[in-house]
């Protein structure tokens, strides 16, 4: 549910379509999820984690080789990883969210 509302918030502030991909226990995998966005007609796809932070195994490893999966099955199709984060913006964000709570 969390990821669903996160997907839905991402899309009204980007205006393109979001589709959902769960690395494990839920679908659709992130193969297929790239799959059906490539079966949509997209040009370009660019993949996100809201996993922020280096060292993690999906974002490092399992998505990347998705990615590259994608590529090699549909050639005619960008794919793009918007990963990492940059530290410094990750630490402004969780600065922000702490001053909200101080203040309130």
């Amino acid at each position: 549910l969390g990821s669903r509302r996160l997907a839905e918030s991402l899309r009204r502030a980007t205006g393109l379509e979001v589709i959902v991909a769960f690395n494990e226990f839920c679908g659709p995998s992130v193969d297929e999820a790239l799959a059906l966005a490539a079966s949509n007609g997209a040009g370009k796809v660019v993949a996100i984690t809201p996993m922020m932070t280096s060292g993690g195994g999906h974002s490092e490893v399992d998505i990347p080789n998705a990615i590259e999966r994608a590529r090699r099955e549909h050639p005619q199709v960008e794919f793009t990883y918007a990963w990492p984060f940059n530290d410094e913006e990750i630490a402004g964000f969780l600065a922000a969210q702490i001053s909200r709570f101080l203040e309130g």
